[in-house]
């Protein structure tokens, strides 16, 4: 790879599979310290294990980032451990329930979402 991210550190949300992980894998393969968040699922130990033995500078945390207090407890935490976000790539969602679009869904039903 080409280093673009070296000496810098980013922040992946959703980071334990699918697009989010991919991409931890492209930062840390580009040189990149990755903090990581995901709620709690053993995907997310997965993916920090295999940055790790690629050689990857990484952090992480299992919350909720729907949880401000959390969110910014853990973002407090990576900024004092890896020092400051050079970017950072929202990747974490909500799905609607079976059965409703997002467009059908008044904005006061988006809390009883599954979080992803």
């Amino acid at each position: 790879m080409s280093g673009r991210l070296e000496n810098r550190t980013v922040l992946i949300t959703g980071a334990a599979s699918g697009i989010g992980r991919a991409t931890v894998l492209l930062a840390i393969a580009e040189g990149a310290r990755v903090a990581m968040i995901d709620q709690g699922c053993a995907g997310l130990e997965s993916t920090v294990e295999t940055a790790r033995t690629a050689g990857g500078t990484v952090w992480s945390a299992s919350i909720d980032i729907t949880e401000s207090g959390a969110l910014a407890s853990a973002i407090a935490s990576l900024v004092q451990d890896l020092g400051p976000l050079d970017g950072d790539f929202a990747n974490a969602g909500i799905l609607p329930p079976p059965n409703r679009s997002k467009r059908s869904t008044p904005p006061s039903r988006i809390a009883s979402w599954p979080s992803t």
